[in-house]
């Protein structure tokens, strides 16, 4: 793609890795998505179908000369607004358009780490999600350029595919790089759509994305409609309460949470409340669950069991943050919500709003899901040195599901301490429940013991004797010391 005399390389940058990245997840294998929809709705975003979000009235009598940058584009296709495909006219809903809904965006801090370690980070993220978003200075095209050492020029954003350690660092112009090797760039020039960047350039806005498909989830609320983070960054624990709209005739489950956060190794820990006060984000139906993100940025955390919300009550998504760094945060934007920051309670967060986000899914009112069901099982068992699978009954009112129904995803099933088993729906059953058992250790009296019978001849020397145990086919050997 060729951005021409349009000024939007950070549209381009960001719809490159985009695709990159959902080519790699074999999300499609024929993808075509379109830049220039992104700068239209930035400008002129059509109100989000819940009615929920606030935007500013920012507008331009030209977006396709509008600057922006990746941070932009993160924040909004987090609310949806795209990616669209690259016949569809800029105006297109995108709600209904757009095939793709972002469940992650990993920023990279090229600033924070050495030199080595930002170049490290960024490997790990074209090799997860194929491609990174960069900026550079941007003045010469040339094959192998050393931005950096160019004192004229402008920040320009291009996508990173990946890399050659190998490169001479006198190869780079107009200087020679100050370390061998550099990034392969894809450009949005078509007079030189690749080229390769010496690794001394950092970049201000480095991006990586994943998407899901647009059928997973049916509804986001959300009410950070700003693109803008605010500049609050001391936000550590925070809430929305929100109005379930939807389960007329079907029933709405929470199935993901989306949020940002600051800070690298940062510790997410998740409460949702269903039937609160429109005031009080706390009630008895509790669910928790917590995930650890290496990355800043925008991420999703998938919930292990739907949540059940009935519609027009309210429910609260709760999260708290932290890391060793003491340096996570919740991010947030300017505008208006239903929203509650936590200092010694709970208090009404006036102006601002966190970055947290609620998918969720319409599933037809039968007894088909699982996330509700009783599960009969034994959770006390003894280890074996195998894995240990217990068996399970699943019962919905007052029938058994069929195991052709669910599948099993078992965790810690071998050693001493919690086993984790996941059943999921399958065919016509749907919705997620976690179990857990506890593995004990074994008596040793369990294992069978073979002394080695070659007869020791007295030497003065301490001696020793071989012994042999046994457990379950699985060998130890140990050295007995005889005194």
């Amino acid at each position: 793609k060729d951005q021409g005399s349009t000024n939007l390389c950070w549209a381009y940058a960001s719809i490159n890795a985009s695709e990159t990245s959902i080519l790699k997840d074999k999300l499609s294998s024929n993808i075509n998505l379109n830049p220039t929809s992104i700068a239209y709705n930035r400008f002129y975003r059509k109100q989000e179908p819940l009615n929920n979000a606030y935007f500013e009235n920012e507008t331009t009598s030209n977006y396709l000369q509008a600057s922006g940058n990746t941070d932009i584009v993160s924040n909004l296709f987090s609310q949806w607004y795209g990616p669209t495909n690259y016949l569809d006219s800029v105006d297109v809903d995108p709600f209904i358009n757009s095939d793709y809904r972002l469940i992650e965006a990993n920023y990279i801090d090229t600033n924070k780490f050495s030199l080595q370690e930002t170049i490290n980070q960024i490997k790990e993220n074209i090799i997860n999600h194929g491609a990174v978003t960069f900026s550079y200075n941007n003045n010469t095209e040339t094959k192998y350029y050393n931005a950096i050492e160019d004192k004229v020029g402008v920040s320009h954003a291009c996508t990173i595919i990946g890399w050659d350690d190998t490169i001479d660092a006198n190869k780079f112009y107009p200087k020679a790089s100050n370390i061998n090797g550099g990034w392969l760039i894809k450009n949005s020039y078509s007079s030189l759509p690749y080229f390769y960047l010496s690794y001394n350039n950092l970049s201000s806005h480095c991006y990586s994305f994943k998407y899901d498909k647009k059928d997973e989830y049916d509804f986001n609320y959300f009410y950070d409609g700003m693109l803008n983070d605010s500049i609050s960054n001391n936000l550590t624990k925070a809430c929305n309460i929100f109005k379930a709209q939807k389960g007329d005739s079907k029933e709405e489950y929470i199935k993901a949470i989306n949020i940002k956060i600051n800070g690298y190794n940062v510790t997410c820990k998740l409460d949702i409340y269903t039937n609160v006060e429109n005031n009080n984000p706390i009630s008895n139906n509790h669910y928790y669950q917590e995930e650890t993100f290496k990355y800043p940025g925008i991420h999703t955390i998938k919930l292990d069991n739907l949540v059940k919300i009935e519609k027009d009550s309210y429910f609260s998504v709760c999260l708290s943050v932290n890391n060793l760094d003491n340096d996570a945060s919740i991010a947030a934007s300017n505008g208006l919500g239903n929203s509650y920051r936590y200092n010694t309670n709970w208090v009404k967060y006036n102006y601002f709003t966190p970055r947290i986000k609620a998918y969720t899914v319409l599933k037809d009112k039968n007894n088909f899901d699982l996330s509700q069901a009783e599960i009969n099982y034994n959770d006390e068992y003894t280890y074996t040195g195998l894995e240990i699978k217990p068996n399970i009954e699943i019962k919905l009112g007052n029938n058994i599901v069929n195991q052709e129904n669910y599948y099993l995803k078992y965790e810690n099933n071998i050693n001493v301490g919690k086993g984790k088993i996941t059943i999921s729906g399958i065919n016509n059953y749907y919705g997620n429940k976690t179990i857990f058992f506890n593995i004990n250790p074994s008596d040793i009296n369990n294992c069978l013991f073979e002394l080695d019978k070659k007869q020791n001849i007295y030497n003065k020397n301490k001696q020793f004797k071989d012994i042999k145990i046994s457990f379950n086919d699985n060998l130890l050997i140990i050295l007995l010391i005889i005194k």
